[in-house]
């Protein structure tokens, strides 16, 4: 198998199970950088009666360093709850696809070479003051 012009490997596939569709890892690509980033300016916790809120904004970046330009699916998911006092709210997530019952987002965008495009994660949890939550 080659990739942009260096051999990588080799590698057997199982064509009875394929469909008009194949999808094949070819491992990380050290010319497209993914990051996530929390906001500290907008992390806040307020406290309100016997609930408390915790706010947490990130920013997904992905930069192409490759000589063509790309298409790119990034996936990130919203916290879900399975308690009824703790409730996921105010949820942005400009221009990505949400799946209600997950909570996953995706975001599929081309980028051009040498570019950068930015997707942005916000959301609110609202809990009780005597429960210990992890948001990260």
């Amino acid at each position: 198998m080659f990739f942009e012009g260096t051999y990588i490997g080799k590698s057997y596939l199982h064509l009875q199970n394929a469909g008009d569709t194949l999808q094949i890892s070819l491992s990380i690509d050290k010319a497209v950088t993914v990051n996530r980033v929390k906001q500290k300016e907008t992390d806040s916790r307020q406290f309100i009666g016997n609930q408390q809120t915790a706010n947490r904004f990130f920013e997904i970046s992905a930069r192409n360093n490759k000589k063509q330009a790309i298409e790119i699916m990034i996936t990130d998911q919203f916290p879900q709850s399975t308690q009824a006092d703790i409730v996921v709210e105010n949820r942005e997530y400009n221009g990505g696809k949400l799946d209600e019952k997950t909570g996953k987002v995706q975001w599929l965008m081309p980028v051009k070479s040498g570019e950068e495009q930015k997707v942005k994660l916000k959301y609110s949890v609202k809990y009780p003051k005597n429960v210990s939550i992890d948001l990260e």
